[in-house]
């Protein structure tokens, strides 16, 4: 018995001791680290048991900075690590800063760049941890939330770290993806950190299941970079998307953002993607090539680029509003919902000399100025230029905005903007917000290039004779989902063309009455399936006389089409109204083809395609492509049978306008029924033209025979 206690308490004691001996080397191991670090550590030991709540009230990195001249809110952060560093962006891990390196580290230009990464500690004024570029070999990287995804393409390798940079998960992924490239996605973190969703442009989203975490990955993530010691598993689910991105999530709701375009509509949509029953709970109206920003309330995007519209979608009920913000290219939501503006200018790579200079604007969540910074760096050579992150990052505690400022040769330099001082806000606007895009669009109409030239609020106007006429306009545009624009309501200018209002009543009461037996012939879907791609809506203006002087333009059309400011706009002279039954079926196929055309970009199998068009007509025909001289073209004369007449051969849309404007009127008045006898090669191109519409629309409610194919059955 003593004996055994004996053994056992030698045991113990020798545990002890050896608990003792590993604090003991612990604790020399953290002062050798304290003292002979190059990271940018403070100077003090003491400095290292300071709490985070403390350094996040008295921040270490104001020890660091200098204020930059003439200004009142920007410093300049100098820490000693980062000299020499091919830092070129900024990413967020948790509170802390991940600063990326990009480079190539041999003599072949053609060689893929390989990234680094090392953690700021901006609260300690300290790089905690760092992962080389030869040690990790990563060739492509995504952070997800608070995590850190590498790629290595060569070997086929996901790495995944934590806001530590400690490695949690290492495993090959060749064959889970099929033919997709997982390097090319974007990830966003699921319920924790074993699971990640990513989705590729065909609107496939990816579930990746980690299993078998790394234990001690913070000191072996560079011994085991070309390991396999995890687990992956991956499930794929459809989402009715193409050209899609995963552009946000809200972990609260277990929802992912999709961006994209939405196969069931084909317009560009945002979608709602529940993580646990893996669908669209949502749709609501996106923009093409998203560029913006996400929180759990908002989808912040810039959805028209030539005019500077940006919109705050809500992610709960897709409501929306509109601003303006000329030559904005980089926005970020920050602190609940304010909104910091980035305006980069000057760079061109066709000068030898580059003057480059950026502006930031913080505002809050009604649009009032809260601080502005400029940054400028000079008139530079070609090569020897200074270029700003991609990213920059908000630190709620501080309330400051840090901004990577970096060159070609290794001279990275931090800036801090401090956000409790104005700054140069003398100079800037605030923003206007607007819950109506025509409101936004009318208020910038000089920004826009004056196409649609700005009207009054409807309520101003003296409708006398017209209140009638603009009451059964409404019960139209409430029936077919347009907008109906009459009277003192047109502008007088629409795109290149001068416009007068026609305000006789009688003149537009008959219009209109047109108009109504045109829309009564389409079913009650159809146009509302005409928004496609980033269009909005339709408006259509029943105006006096419309004025054309520009060359390629006809000087007194009866009506014409065209795309502004994110909607198809129909102008339509009222005196005309006796041919519109044409007229407006003809505009009417020219929306048709557009919806046709973007879909077939998405639908490789659509039965709508320009060859298959051009196979109707006889061999060796081309369209002139132009509206010059049309009435003498010797390839009408000599293919009289397959045209409607000469007008149909400028251009393979004006051949379609043509037939589909006399089908609809054969429905309407009964004429023209010639032009589709049997065998004729007109009705064989309508038949085709017919299928391909049907094709292209979703046709439920629709009737067996439609009225625009009831002269070829």
């Amino acid at each position: 018995m003593n004996n055994s206690f004996s053994k056992k308490n030698r045991n113990f004691n020798g545990l002890q001791n050896l608990k003792f001996l590993k604090k003991a080397l612990i604790s020399i191991a953290l002062v050798c680290v304290l003292l002979t670090t190059q990271t940018g550590c403070s100077s003090s030991i003491t400095e290292f048991f300071v709490s985070d709540e403390e350094l996040h009230n008295s921040p270490r990195f104001w020890d660091s900075t200098n204020k930059v001249a003439n200004t009142s809110n920007l410093y300049r952060l100098n820490n000693e690590f980062f000299s020499g560093k091919p830092f070129n962006n900024l990413e967020k891990l948790g509170d802390k800063i991940l600063l990326v390196g990009e480079a190539r580290y041999d003599d072949k230009k053609k060689s893929a760049p390989m990234y680094s990464f090392s953690l700021y500690n901006p609260w300690a004024d300290t790089v905690e941890s760092s992962l080389s570029a030869k040690d990790i070999n990563c060739t492509a990287y995504s952070v997800a939330d608070n995590n850190l995804i590498c790629f290595n393409k060569k070997e086929k390798i996901i790495s995944v770290y934590n806001k530590k940079l400690d490695l949690i998960y290492r495993t090959k992924y060749k064959d889970l993806f099929g033919k997709d490239d997982p390097s090319t996605f974007s990830y966003k973190m699921g319920k924790n950190d074993s699971v990640f969703f990513a989705c590729n442009s065909d609107g496939f989203v990816y579930e990746l299941n980690f299993s078998k975490k790394i234990v001690g990955g913070h000191f072996l993530k560079s011994f085991v970079k070309n390991s396999s010691s995890s687990k992956l598993a991956v499930k794929k689910y459809q989402a009715p998307f193409k050209n899609a991105t995963l552009i946000g999530s809200d972990a609260q709701k277990n929802s992912l953002y999709i961006s994209g375009v939405s196969t069931s509509t084909y317009t560009y949509s945002f979608g709602i993607f529940n993580e646990s029953s893996h669908k669209i709970t949502n749709s609501y109206v996106g923009s093409s090539n998203f560029q913006g920003d996400t929180n759990n309330n908002y989808i912040l995007s810039k959805f028209d680029y030539s005019n500077g519209y940006w919109s705050m979608t809500s992610t709960s009920d897709g409501s929306c509003k509109y601003f303006h913000a000329t030559d904005c290219n980089n926005a970020s939501i920050y602190d609940g919902n304010k909104i910091m503006l980035r305006r980069d200018s000057g760079y061109n790579p066709d000068n030898e000399r580059q003057s480059i200079s950026s502006n930031f604007t913080a505002y809050d969540k009604d649009g009032q100025l809260i601080s502005s910074i400029d940054l400028s760096f000079g008139n530079t050579k070609k090569g020897a230029e200074n270029y700003l992150s991609r990213n920059q990052i908000y630190l709620k505690d501080c309330n400051c905005f840090f901004i990577l400022n970096y060159d070609l040769k290794g001279h990275p330099v931090l800036y801090v903007w401090k956000l409790d001082n104005a700054g140069q806000k003398q100079n800037t606007e605030p923003l206007t917000f607007y819950d109506n895009l025509l409101d936004l669009q009318n208020a910038n109409v000089s920004v826009s290039g004056n196409q649609i030239t700005a009207i009054n609020d409807s309520h101003s106007y003296n409708w006398d004779d017209l209140a009638s006429v603009r009451k059964r306009a409404n019960d139209l545009e409430k029936k077919y989902s347009i907008k109906i624009y009459l009277g003192p309501e047109v502008p007088n200018q629409v795109d290149v063309f001068s416009i007068d209002q026609d305000l006789d009543a009688d003149e537009v009461s008959v219009a209109l009455n047109s108009l109504e037996d045109i829309l009564g012939a389409y079913p009650t879907n159809f146009f509302k399936q005409l928004c496609f791609s980033d269009i909005r809506g339709i408006r259509i203006y029943l105006s006096g006389s419309i004025h054309g002087k520009h060359k390629g333009t006809i000087s007194s059309p009866s009506g014409f089409v065209n795309t502004i400011d994110s909607y198809l706009v129909m102008v339509l002279d009222a005196s005309y109204s006796w041919d519109w039954s044409y007229t407006v079926n003809h505009e009417f196929s020219h929306m048709i083809d557009r919806k046709l055309d973007f879909r077939s970009t998405f639908e490789p199998n659509s039965v709508y395609s320009e060859k298959k068009w051009n196979s109707f007509n006889p061999e060796g025909f081309e369209y002139l492509n132009s509206y010059e001289n049309y009435e003498d073209n010797p390839a009408y004369r000599k293919n009289s049978k397959y045209f409607v007449d000469s007008y149909g051969t400028t251009y393979a849309t004006e051949d379609r306008a043509e037939i589909f404007g006399n089908a609809v009127e054969n429905y309407l008045n009964g004429n023209n029924k010639s032009l589709f006898k049997e065998g004729s090669p007109i009705r064989e191109k309508f038949k085709y033209y017919c299928e391909s519409i049907r094709d292209g629309f979703d046709t439920t409610g629709w009737p067996d025979v439609t009225a625009w194919e009831q002269c070829i059955k």
